[in-house]
C-alpha cells in the first residue's frame, strides 16, 4: 500500500496519508516497529522460538495491544506482550493451526518477561 518496505516510510505514509496516531508494524522474524504519536520510534527483538504455524498469529499480536491499552500500558509494553501473545503467542505459533497454547494472562505475562528474544538486529539502519 504504501509502495515501499522500509519501514519507516511505511510508518511515515500511515501517519501522513490516513491520519494514524501511532503505528505499530509486525515484521515476523524481524520483530516489531512501533511510531507513536509522540516520542522516538522504537523497534522490539522477535522472540526466538521453534515456529510451528502462524496461523492466528497477527489476530493475537492485536488482541494483545487491545489488553495492553486496556491496561493503560505504554506503546512499548503493549508491542511486547502482543509479541509474546503471538510468539509463544501465548504459544500459537508453538501450536498447530489455530488450536494455540494460550493459557492465561499471566503465562503470557511470565512469556514476555522469559522467552529468549533473537539476537540478530531486528531492522538495519537502512530499514529504518
Amino acid at each position: 500500500m504504501a509502495g515501499t518496505d522500509n519501514v519507516a516510510d511505511v510508518a511515515r505514509f500511515f501517519f501522513q496519508a490516513r491520519g494514524v496516531k501511532n503505528c505499530i508494524l509486525t515484521l515476523g522474524a524481524h520483530g516489531v516497529y512501533v511510531a507513536p504519536e509522540s516520542g522516538e520510534p522504537f523497534t522490539l527483538p522477535a522472540f526466538d522460538i521453534a515456529v510451528s504455524d502462524t496461523t492466528g498469529c497477527g489476530d493475537s499480536f492485536t488482541a494483545g495491544v487491545i489488553v495492553g491499552l486496556t491496561k493503560g500500558w505504554a506503546l512499548r509494553e503493549c508491542a511486547a506482550f502482543a509479541s509474546a501473545v503471538a510468539a509463544k503467542i501465548a504459544k500459537v505459533a508453538m501450536g498447530l493451526g489455530s488450536q494455540g497454547k494460550l493459557k492465561s494472562f499471566d503465562d503470557t505475562l511470565d512469556a514476555m518477561r522469559s522467552l529468549p528474544t533473537r539476537q540478530d538486529s531486528p531492522l538495519t539502519a537502512a530499514q529504518q
